[in-house]
Parts: C-alpha cells; structure tokens; sequence
C-alpha cells in the first residue's frame, strides 16, 4: 500500500493532480476497505497510518485541482486516522496539508492557524523535520500578510530545527528534503519581495539554489521556482531575463494538469503587466493570461 502511495505521489509531483486523480482515488478507497479486516493492534495503527498517507495523497491532489472540499474532506479524515494511530509526527504533516488550502487561497490568517496546530503536533513528536516544515510555512503565511519580522524570525527558526534533522525519516516526512526547505524559503523571500526590493537579492539567489538543487522528478516545483524567479527578475527592472525565464517557466506549466499551478502565475502577471512599453514583457503577459483564462 505505503509502494504503491510513494509511486503515486511521485507521479504527483512530476506531471500534477490532474494526471493521476482517479487512480488515486481507486487506490486510497481501496486502501479504506482493508480497515475491515481483522488484525493485531501493532498492524491496525501501522494501516491506519498508511491509509492515512493516501488519503492526504488524495486531498492534496484535490488541492492542486482547486477541489477545496473535496481536499478538506479527505485531509480531516487523515488527521483522525493520525491521530487514532497515536502518531504526532503524522499528524503534524497532515495539518500542514490542510494549512496550505487556505494559504493558497488568499486568507493567510486561517492558514497560520492550522500551521500553528501542526505545530503543536510536531513538537510533541520531537520530529525536527516536521517541526521545521511548520515553521517555514508559518513563516510563509507571515510573508503572506506582509510580516517581515515575523517570517525571518520563523525561518531562522526553520533552518535551525532543520540543522539537527537526522537521515532516518518516516515516508511521509521524506518530502521535506534540504531542496524542498530552501524552495520555502526562496518563495518566502519571493512573496515579501513582491513589496520590499530587499527581499528580492535573498529570493532570486534561493531560487537558483532551489532550482540547481531539486530532484528532477519535482517538475511541478520546478514550474512554481521558474515562475518566481521570472516575477523578480521583471520587479527588479532585468525585464530579458525576466521574458526568458518566464518563457521557460510557461513551457514547464503547460505539460502538467494543475489549477494550483496556474494560480501561482498570477504574480507574473500582474509584474508583466506593468512593463507597457516593453513588447516582449507584453507579449509573456498575453500568454501568462492566455493560459490562465483558458484554463
């Protein structure tokens, strides 16, 4: 069951929710049904906890589809098969999950909540992963609602925790590898730098480190970073880079089914929109908007 959900979700990543929907859904209802199979205690919290991973499989694709309900459905769910596994750990991940609903849906103030419970949760398992990943999307929420202050002190927070992780980590937490934290933490610079020219250096330079540095599997966070990258670049008045990495950024976008995804190009739009006299920089906001509305 955890082969076939890590399979899955890896497909997830490469080509987005729309790809691989209904065969995760088949998957985790399967999964659901071998909860009415005897076993032992010990193999029971085992499945609970695997049937817990396909279904936060199954809401995050929901998410990257734009199925709020239907992504609140299944993660709610595997918050309480988390927690009637006793597994705080897991728990925690889900809650970030379910965090990033809102947050991607512009009301970062709901989204620190659930964060700020995930927390709760992490520290309790003494994961320094989980405790990390909480705390860099709690600092991204702070840099959602424009609070500079609170969201470095929060990644400082995150790097640290994240400087005593250990190698030996649960398939849910796997996730969260050094590549994955330094593209929180380049999109957390990306979003404060959307209004503070400060933050734009720290962004552009993570970015680039993010991109070097992701497995090439990730082609969905792949997008997201290219996308970024193109919206600073164009912010910070290099509008040739700007065009040529939102070009590169477009191409990524379109070979992978996520509403998500087109959602997140919303800031290269508005940033391309701003360049009038410049045809090129008018050109990539036709297409950015062009794919978006298609969509």
């Amino acid at each position: 069951m955890r082969a076939l959900t890590a399979a899955l979700r890896s497909y997830d990543a490469a080509h987005g929710g729309g790809s691989c929907r209904d065969a995760i859904l088949a998957h985790t209802h399967w999964a659901e049904s071998m909860l009415h199979s005897s076993a032992t205690d010990d193999v029971r919290t085992s499945l609970l906890s695997a049937i817990a991973e396909a279904k936060t499989l199954a809401g995050w694709t929901a998410h990257d589809l734009g199925l709020q309900g239907d992504a609140r459905r299944w993660l709610g769910q595997a918050v309480r098969d988390t927690q009637d596994a006793g597994d705080p750990a897991h728990t925690a991940i889900v809650l970030y999950h379910l965090g990033r609903i809102p947050l991607d849906n512009d009301d970062p103030a709901e989204a620190l909540k659930l964060f700020q419970l995930g927390q709760i949760a992490a520290q309790d398992s003494h994961s320094s992963v989980a405790v990390s990943l909480l705390l860099t999307h709690e600092a991204l929420a702070y840099a959602h609602l424009g609070n500079s202050r609170q969201s470095m002190t929060a990644l400082r927070r995150a790097e640290d925790e994240y400087a005593h992780a250990t190698d030996d980590q649960q398939e849910f937490l796997r996730f969260f590898d050094p590549a994955a934290l330094q593209t929180s933490a380049a999109r957390i610079h990306s979003r404060l730098g959307l209004t503070d020219a400060a933050h734009r250096a720290t962004a552009m330079e993570r970015l680039q480190r993010a991109l070097d540095d992701a497995p090439a599997d990730r082609i969905r966070q792949r997008a997201f970073n290219l996308a970024w990258l193109a919206t600073c670049a164009l912010a910070e008045g290099d509008l040739v880079a700007g065009v040529e990495l939102g070009i590169h950024a477009l191409d990524a976008v379109r070979v992978i089914q996520s509403t998500r995804l087109l959602d997140h190009l919303k800031p290269l739009e508005d940033e391309a929109g701003r360049h009038g006299g410049n045809s090129d920089v008018q050109q990539l906001h036709h297409e950015v908007r062009l794919l978006r509305t298609a969509a």
